[in-house]
């Protein structure tokens, strides 16, 4: 299991800001659901997605974490196809593993990805490179 992280204590899903870049201001998106976190228990980086987030990121890697977390409980999906989104909804209304997919490093949005994948049952949601599945 990856790095344990509380990132109920850094959300504030009222007045929550998206970060696209974590160097350039945050911006807020309009359209988002709101709270998708809130039964999960345990949020989990595993220890190559950590490695690999650190080596892109450095210092700013656990604000780069937070904000993908944030993005995820806001209804951001990042790179997932639009079918995957409709899936995603569905999943979050049945109880089953929701997914999303966002750049390894936000400079380069073609590069290597990594997941965010909340469990069924909506518990425990975890950050992982595609490799780690």
């Amino acid at each position: 299991m990856g790095q344990v992280i509380d990132f109920n204590a850094y959300r504030n899903v009222h007045s929550m800001d998206i970060w696209t870049n974590p160097s350039q201001p945050p911006t807020l998106k309009t359209d988002r659901f709101k709270n998708i976190l809130k039964d999960m228990k345990v949020g989990a980086v595993t220890p190559t997605a950590l490695d690999s987030l650190q080596n892109r990121h450095g210092e700013l890697s656990l604000p780069y974490i937070r904000n993908i977390f944030y993005r995820f409980d806001s209804g951001d999906f990042g790179k997932s196809c639009d079918d995957d989104v409709h899936q995603n909804k569905q999943a979050l209304k049945e109880g089953l593993m929701v997914m999303g997919v966002y750049p390894l490093d936000s400079r380069d949005p073609k590069g290597d990805d990594v997941w965010m994948i909340m469990d069924a049952g909506h518990e425990t949601v975890t950050l992982l490179l595609p490799e780690d599945y």
